[in-house]
């Protein structure tokens, strides 16, 4: 596993912005050129041994980066080609006059990944920063950035972004960085074609066999997300990976938004899964698939719904056979399992208010 940082630099203003006092800032949002700063936003005047108006910054202070209203410079040694980062560790340490406490500076980090801004903020109190003056250091570990791959190399010099404020009105006073800095790991990026879904939840080959709606028609509900497992990180994984088909042939659910944890992936669809029919969920570049199937009242899941059924939740209640889960169990989906759910298949099986009647109703094998 590598480790690489992102250090803090400074880069002085130009010159002062009209309209406001010195040392004090209520926000500014910097990139590797330009600085964006809210109305009434002014720069410090004077940074310790430079000239403001020296042709050759941006340059490193050493030592302190200098934290007194004036602009900070962030400098990215960005991961190699081909890799994901795992964990990201902010280590700060402050020098605070006290005249705006530490405890409420916050620092918003941006890194550009492709065509958006990886983003993180960080309170001086979650760094353990107090107030009135003094030496605070700080160090706290976030998976903000975690799953973000770098396809490309970098440049020691990237665009990043960093955000200053303080959490309640503006920054007063002074107080600089001393070795501070961000770092992270990072893992190699896998080759799409050989990661393969190893689980998912709900798993392969599982059947809802819940109610739709309530017998009135009201609370129409089904599955709306499935969660999948790949054999490595799956950050390099979009949803156009992903084709959505149903048996028998339908209108399949789309994909509406996807979320990247590591080597699982959650899709959320913009619908539940279809009645009476299974999903398929195929991972192309790999050709690994899922299938997650609708059925309400097929509590055993073996693609059938009938009066074994009811049997089965019976026995489930009673702890005669292996427990079931909830998404077989709990049919009227109460959030707990009883007697009701039993008299809720019987609704189901004989069609009671708005149901179609599910006995005798398959899943295509």
């Amino acid at each position: 596993m590598s480790h690489y940082n992102w250090r803090i630099r400074h880069r002085p203003p130009a010159n002062r912005l009209a309209g406001g006092s010195p040392g004090r800032l209520l926000g500014l949002f910097i990139t590797a050129v330009i600085a964006a700063v809210g109305a009434g936003t002014a720069f410090a005047d004077h940074i310790p041994g430079h000239d403001n108006q020296d042709p050759t910054f941006p340059m490193p202070i050493p030592g302190a980066d200098i934290f007194n209203g004036g602009l900070l410079w962030v400098t990215l040694i960005a991961p190699d080609e081909g890799t994901i980062i795992t964990n990201t560790t902010y280590h700060i340490t402050f020098v605070s006059d006290g005249a705006t406490p530490a405890s409420e500076l916050l620092l918003e980090l941006g890194v550009k990944v492709g065509d958006g801004i990886a983003e993180f903020t960080v309170i001086g109190a979650d760094l353990g920063f107090g107030s009135g003056p003094g030496v605070f250091h700080g160090k706290l570990t976030t998976d903000a950035f975690n799953g973000e791959a770098w396809q490309l190399p970098f440049l020691p010099f990237s665009t990043a972004d960093l955000f200053i404020a303080a959490t309640t009105g503006g920054i007063n006073g002074s107080g600089y960085f001393v070795d501070s800095f961000v770092t992270f790991d990072v893992i190699p990026v896998q080759d799409p074609e050989n990661l393969v879904i190893e689980s998912s939840d709900p798993p392969d080959n599982a059947i809802d066999a819940r109610q739709p709606s309530e017998p009135d028609g009201s609370m129409p509900a089904g599955i709306d997300s499935v969660s999948l497992t790949f054999t490595g990180n799956a950050a390099p994984i979009s949803d156009p990976d992903f084709l959505i088909t149903t048996d028998p042939p339908g209108a399949a659910p789309v994909i509406e938004e996807m979320v990247v944890d590591g080597n699982t992936i959650t899709l959320y669809f913009d619908a539940a899964i279809p009645l009476n029919a299974w999903t398929n969920i195929e991972y192309a570049p790999s050709g690994s698939s899922v299938r997650i199937g609708s059925l309400p009242g097929d509590v055993i899941g073996d693609g059938i719904s009938n009066a074994n059924d009811v049997l089965s939740l019976i026995d489930h209640l009673n702890g005669v056979v292996e427990p079931l889960a909830d998404y077989q169990t709990d049919v009227d989906r109460s959030g707990i399992t009883n007697s009701s759910d039993v008299l809720r298949v019987i609704d189901l099986l004989n069609g009671a208010g708005v149901y179609d009647v599910y006995l005798g109703a398959t899943l295509p094998d």
